[in-house]
């Protein structure tokens, strides 16, 4: 099957659209259909492991309504033994990499959670993601905007962290350019790493910015405060900085207000990850020129929603997670 990038270098943008954003297609029917399969294949793999057999109860369930009425609901604390461990000889397959989460987990106490990752839940997750980018870049369905090597600025936290390793991800998917560079950015603190993004987007510009809502804010009106005091770096002394300069102080002094980030780059798209993106949608915009496109993912459920170019409501992905819905 032919690459996102061998798609777009023939000119096979719709089938690029299709193979990426089709799911947006799929009738409740036909999208039911890949669940239960997905379900099934997952009863499947699990019977045949001791993390699995712990799971299902000693059943093997053949429908989704056996699956309900006889597989219990679970919280991170029946995994606990198994996955803070590491305990890869009770999985069903090898993970491809373990992820793991930030922060206290809830009323357990964990200082933080591991989470295996399979190799078909991040490459299937990576398509998603790269369908969001193709979604945020796009005015109408089928129109494909993204071009090799456009630049997409770092902004997401490193491995073993979900999002460090989703960008490693992407560039497995598609030939972006990182800014920084991925193998430079692990090395950088957060700090570090924006403002080396920063120099290189002032030479070379950029196209995308993915990550977490409230730090496009933050990143944003920082830039903002910083831009008062420009101080002329080696960096900012290339023609290409200066000419972006001055086209970016042209635009904030027409507008009367300091500069800000979208004086400087007119991003093809932004997508915002966290519960916070709608909160922070008009303050992205003015900061940065566009508005969010929405995702929902996590790390121990992987890519799970996004939304359209019309930006209403997100769209659930049918073959990552099996979805259940519970009445209160």
């Amino acid at each position: 099957m032919a690459t996102a990038v061998e798609l777009l270098r023939q000119g096979r943008r719709d089938e690029l659209w299709k193979k990426y954003c089709g799911f947006l297609d799929l009738s409740l029917e036909e999208f039911m259909r890949i669940q239960k399969r997905l379900l099934l294949e997952q009863i499947q793999l699990l019977s045949n492991c001791e993390l699995g057999r712990k799971l299902l109860v000693g059943q093997k369930p053949t429908s989704v309504e056996e699956f309900r009425e006889t597989v219990p609901l679970t919280t991170y604390e029946d995994y606990a033994p198994f996955l803070l461990k590491k305990r890869e000889n009770v999985l069903p397959t090898k993970p491809l990499h373990w992820a793991r989460t930030t922060g206290r987990s809830g009323e357990f106490g964990y200082r933080f959670k591991w989470v295996p990752v399979s190799d078909a839940t991040h490459h299937r997750s990576m398509r998603y993601g790269l369908a969001a980018l193709i979604l945020a870049s796009c005015t109408k369905k089928g129109e494909v905007v993204l071009e090799e090597g456009d630049k997409l600025l770092y902004n997401a936290a490193p491995r073993p962290y979900a999002s460090g390793e989703s960008m490693y991800g992407l560039a497995r998917e598609f030939p972006f350019k990182f800014l920084p560079p991925l193998d430079k950015a692990e090395s950088l603190s957060f700090e570090e790493r924006v403002q080396e993004g920063f120099k290189l987007a002032f030479r070379d510009g950029i196209d995308f910015f993915a990550g977490v809502s409230s730090v496009f804010v933050a990143v944003g009106e920082r830039f903002a405060e910083a831009s008062r005091g420009i101080e002329f770096s080696p960096t900012l002394l290339h023609p290409k900085s200066l000419f972006r300069l001055g086209k970016a102080l042209l635009k904030s002094k027409s507008a009367k207000r300091g500069m800000l980030p979208k004086d400087l780059w007119t991003l093809k798209g932004v997508v915002g990850s966290g519960t916070d993106t709608a909160i922070y949608s008009h303050r992205i915009h003015y900061l940065w020129g566009k508005r969010p496109l929405g995702l929902y993912s996590a790390t121990e459920a992987g890519f799970v929603a996004v939304q359209a170019w019309n930006y209403k409501g997100m769209t659930f992905v049918p073959d990552i997670n099996f979805f259940e819905f519970i009445l209160e």
